[in-house]
């Protein structure tokens, strides 16, 4: 799925920010905006500097598939980061970006979160840690164990999130809080 997300987003952004915008789209899904549009579409076409008004659809279409992954089977989530092959420095660095992106994602889809529940704030401290991680590193192999180690942190950290927010949702519409007109 990765290799399929960075051919789209690298075809319909401009400039290389792959991770930091897949993050993003996490960040959106995991605060509950069901489509790229409204606050989400500002949010990425401010971080990617896009031009057009509204995404284009296989923007849109990526999105949704993302989405409907995340729905059925949150543990199948693959961070695009760049392959192996590349410099260990550049992969933290593109780590760094990616949980940037999704910190900005998920306020932008759900501003209140941090206020309104604690473990979601504690998730998103944690990335916040590892979105000022510094991408100085020789790329030795414990640096590369590291960064294995921090990249099934963050995934396994945005599952967390997402299946506790999705909870909170489903809870908050449950048959108790629905209003008959």
């Amino acid at each position: 799925m990765s290799e399929r997300i960075k051919d789209v987003l690298d075809a319909c952004l401009p400039g290389g920010q792959t991770a930091a915008v897949q993050g993003l789209m996490c960040g959106l899904i995991a605060g509950g905006q069901t489509r790229l549009e409204g606050a989400g579409w500002q949010a990425l076409r401010d971080l990617a500097a896009v031009q057009e008004e509204q995404a284009p659809p296989a923007l849109k279409a990526l999105y949704e598939e993302m989405y409907a992954d995340l729905e059925q089977e949150a543990f199948g989530l693959d961070l695009a980061l760049p392959e192996d092959t590349v410099h260990c420095s550049q992969r933290v660095e593109a780590l760094a970006e990616w949980c940037r992106g999704f910190i900005e994602g998920l306020i932008a889809a759900a501003p209140r979160i941090l206020n309104e529940n604690e473990e979601a704030s504690e998730i998103v401290q944690d990335l916040m840690k590892v979105g000022e991680v510094s991408p100085d590193v020789e790329g030795t192999e414990e640096d590369e164990r590291h960064l294995l180690e921090l990249t099934e942190f963050v995934r396994v950290a945005v599952i967390n999130l997402y299946l506790t927010l999705a909870s909170s949702r489903k809870a908050a519409e449950g048959p108790g809080n629905r209003t008959l007109h």
